[in-house]
């Protein structure tokens, strides 16, 4: 019994130098792993690709900075960022005008409209819609973030939608806005406005 006991004591004391520095390799990379997700958990998530150029931000703190105040409010309390956030009680479907950007000179572009929105008994769907008008025309582009619609009760969720511009579709202006298909109340906040070069959506 003491020789048994005595031979693995003596094994465990002959451990290799390399085992040891594979565990203490191991354990750096599962501390660096914290620490980047500590990092990401605090920005609000992951960084966007480097292609993408921020080129505007709406924090949603004050109800001047909103176009349509009909049935809206600023919220302190219920907020992604903690700095308030557009509350909206919808009694019927509308669509809500958060701001307009003008005096846009770029195409062959993709534009990401991505906000933080979450509902409260909601009858019906909540979604982001970008509104553009190209040149000189009335024509008018059209995209919806169904994808990331909303209903029910939910906590809040990044939702986003992407407009594609082509060669010589320069924007004259853009309207965001959010449309209430139902009734119930719908939460808005950090909206950003990226831009990247385009590429085609995959036909799959």
């Amino acid at each position: 019994m003491d020789t048994k006991a005595e031979g693995q004591a003596i094994d465990q004391s002959c451990l290799p130098e390399r085992s040891k520095n594979r565990n203490r390799l191991a354990r750096r990379r599962a501390s660096l792993l914290v620490r980047i997700a500590l990092v990401c958990a605090l920005s609000g998530g992951p960084a966007p690709p480097a292609s993408e150029e921020l080129i505007y931000r709406q924090p949603i703190d004050r109800i001047e900075e909103v176009i349509t105040r009909d049935h809206a409010r600023i919220d302190f309390i219920n907020t992604a960022d903690k700095r308030g956030a557009l509350r909206i009680e919808a009694r019927s479907p509308m669509e809500v005008d958060l701001f307009r950007l003008d005096r846009l000179d770029f195409d062959n572009a993709r534009l990401f409209y991505r906000a933080k929105m979450r509902v409260g008994a909601l009858k019906g769907e909540a979604y982001l819609v970008l509104r553009c008008r190209l040149g000189n025309s009335q024509n008018e582009v059209v995209a919806e973030g169904l994808q990331y619609a909303l209903s029910g009760t939910t906590d809040w969720v990044d939702a986003e939608l992407v407009l594609y511009l082509h060669t010589q579709e320069r924007p004259r202006d853009l309207r965001f806005q959010v449309r209430i298909a139902g009734k119930g109340v719908v939460w808005v906040d950090d909206v950003r406005v990226y831009r990247a070069p385009l590429i085609e959506p995959s036909s799959n």
